[in-house]
Protein backbone atom coordinates (compact mmCIF):
# COMPACT_ATOMS: atom_id res chain seq x y z
CA UNK A 1 0.00 0.00 0.00
CA UNK A 2 2.05 2.98 -1.25
CA UNK A 3 0.14 5.54 0.85
CA UNK A 4 1.36 3.76 4.00
CA UNK A 5 5.03 3.66 2.97
CA UNK A 6 7.28 4.73 5.82
CA UNK A 7 4.68 3.97 8.51
CA UNK A 8 4.53 1.01 10.87
CA UNK A 9 1.46 -0.29 9.07
CA UNK A 10 3.33 0.04 5.79
CA UNK A 11 6.04 -2.21 7.26
CA UNK A 12 3.56 -4.80 8.55
CA UNK A 13 3.11 -8.06 6.62
CA UNK A 14 -0.42 -8.80 5.42
CA UNK A 15 -0.34 -12.10 7.32
CA UNK A 16 0.16 -10.20 10.60
CA UNK A 17 -2.80 -7.93 9.78
CA UNK A 18 -4.97 -10.96 9.06
CA UNK A 19 -4.01 -12.35 12.48
CA UNK A 20 -4.67 -8.97 14.15
CA UNK A 21 -1.08 -9.11 15.28
CA UNK A 22 0.56 -6.11 13.64
CA UNK A 23 2.26 -5.08 16.86
CA UNK A 24 1.16 -1.48 16.24
CA UNK A 25 -0.27 0.23 19.32
CA UNK A 26 -4.07 0.50 19.03
CA UNK A 27 -6.32 0.22 22.06
CA UNK A 28 -9.89 -0.71 21.19
CA UNK A 29 -12.12 0.34 24.08
CA UNK A 30 -15.78 1.26 24.02
CA UNK A 31 -16.49 2.63 27.49
CA UNK A 32 -13.85 5.37 27.46
CA UNK A 33 -12.04 7.47 24.91
CA UNK A 34 -9.87 5.10 22.95
CA UNK A 35 -8.10 4.72 19.66
CA UNK A 36 -11.21 3.44 17.91
CA UNK A 37 -12.96 6.68 18.85
CA UNK A 38 -10.04 8.67 17.44
CA UNK A 39 -10.17 6.63 14.21
CA UNK A 40 -13.94 7.13 13.89
CA UNK A 41 -13.54 10.88 14.45
CA UNK A 42 -10.95 11.07 11.70
CA UNK A 43 -12.87 8.97 9.17
CA UNK A 44 -16.30 10.49 9.78
CA UNK A 45 -15.29 14.02 10.68
CA UNK A 46 -15.34 17.10 8.51
CA UNK A 47 -11.56 17.20 8.18
CA UNK A 48 -11.03 13.58 7.12
CA UNK A 49 -7.52 13.46 5.63
CA UNK A 50 -8.33 10.14 3.96
CA UNK A 51 -8.23 6.63 5.38
CA UNK A 52 -4.50 6.03 4.76
CA UNK A 53 -3.58 9.19 6.63
CA UNK A 54 -6.08 8.36 9.40
CA UNK A 55 -4.56 4.93 10.05
CA UNK A 56 -1.06 6.42 9.77
CA UNK A 57 -1.60 8.34 13.00
CA UNK A 58 -1.22 4.99 14.77
CA UNK A 59 2.48 4.66 14.19
CA UNK A 60 4.05 3.20 17.32
CA UNK A 61 5.06 -0.45 17.32
CA UNK A 62 4.68 -2.24 20.66
CA UNK A 63 5.65 -5.74 19.50
CA UNK A 64 7.18 -7.41 16.45
CA UNK A 65 4.61 -8.30 13.76
CA UNK A 66 2.76 -11.61 14.16
CA UNK A 67 3.86 -12.21 17.76
CA UNK A 68 0.91 -10.92 19.80
CA UNK A 69 -2.83 -10.91 19.09
CA UNK A 70 -4.55 -7.58 19.74
CA UNK A 71 -8.09 -7.03 18.53
CA UNK A 72 -7.89 -3.76 16.62
CA UNK A 73 -10.45 -2.59 14.08
CA UNK A 74 -7.81 -0.40 12.47
CA UNK A 75 -6.15 -3.55 11.13
CA UNK A 76 -9.19 -4.44 9.04
CA UNK A 77 -9.29 -0.83 7.87
CA UNK A 78 -5.69 -1.27 6.65
CA UNK A 79 -6.63 -4.58 5.01
CA UNK A 80 -9.51 -2.85 3.24
CA UNK A 81 -7.08 -0.30 1.81
CA UNK A 82 -4.75 -3.10 0.71
CA UNK A 83 -7.56 -5.02 -1.02
CA UNK A 84 -8.89 -1.87 -2.70
CA UNK A 85 -5.43 -1.07 -4.07
CA UNK A 86 -4.78 -4.66 -5.15
CA UNK A 87 -8.07 -5.24 -6.99
CA UNK A 88 -8.39 -1.66 -8.27
CA UNK A 89 -12.08 -1.42 -7.44
CA UNK A 90 -14.16 -0.31 -4.47
CA UNK A 91 -14.68 -2.88 -1.72
CA UNK A 92 -18.45 -2.83 -2.29
CA UNK A 93 -17.99 -3.79 -5.93
CA UNK A 94 -15.50 -6.50 -5.02
CA UNK A 95 -17.83 -7.94 -2.38
CA UNK A 96 -20.81 -7.75 -4.74
CA UNK A 97 -19.14 -9.51 -7.67
CA UNK A 98 -16.93 -12.00 -5.84
CA UNK A 99 -19.13 -13.05 -2.92
CA UNK A 100 -22.61 -11.53 -2.75
CA UNK A 101 -23.84 -12.48 -6.22
CA UNK A 102 -22.10 -15.87 -6.21
CA UNK A 103 -23.67 -16.93 -2.92
CA UNK A 104 -27.13 -16.02 -4.21
CA UNK A 105 -27.80 -13.21 -1.76
CA UNK A 106 -31.48 -12.44 -1.21
CA UNK A 107 -30.99 -8.68 -0.90
CA UNK A 108 -28.46 -5.97 -1.46
CA UNK A 109 -26.19 -5.13 1.43
CA UNK A 110 -25.13 -1.65 2.48
CA UNK A 111 -21.65 -0.63 3.60
CA UNK A 112 -21.01 2.56 5.51
CA UNK A 113 -18.54 4.83 3.79
CA UNK A 114 -16.37 7.53 5.33
CA UNK A 115 -16.48 11.19 4.35
CA UNK A 116 -14.06 10.55 1.46
CA UNK A 117 -16.23 7.82 -0.06
CA UNK A 118 -14.08 4.88 1.12
CA UNK A 119 -15.83 1.90 2.70
CA UNK A 120 -15.11 1.52 6.41
CA UNK A 121 -13.53 -1.89 6.32
CA UNK A 122 -13.48 -2.21 10.10
CA UNK A 123 -17.25 -2.26 10.43
CA UNK A 124 -20.67 -1.47 9.24
CA UNK A 125 -21.83 -3.92 6.58
CA UNK A 126 -25.60 -4.20 6.84
CA UNK A 127 -27.49 -7.13 5.36
CA UNK A 128 -30.61 -9.19 5.92
CA UNK A 129 -30.35 -12.09 8.35
CA UNK A 130 -30.77 -14.77 5.66
CA UNK A 131 -27.75 -13.43 3.79
CA UNK A 132 -25.65 -13.37 6.96
CA UNK A 133 -26.68 -17.01 7.46
CA UNK A 134 -25.50 -17.83 3.92
CA UNK A 135 -22.08 -16.43 4.81
CA UNK A 136 -21.99 -18.27 8.14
Amino acid sequence: MPALAGTEYGKTPIRALLHMASGVAFHEVYDAPGDNGRLNSMLFGRNNPGPAQAVSMFNTREAPPDTRFNYAGVETEVLGLVVTAAVKMPLTEYLRTRIWQKMGAEADAAWTIDTTGQETAFCCVNAVLRDWARIG
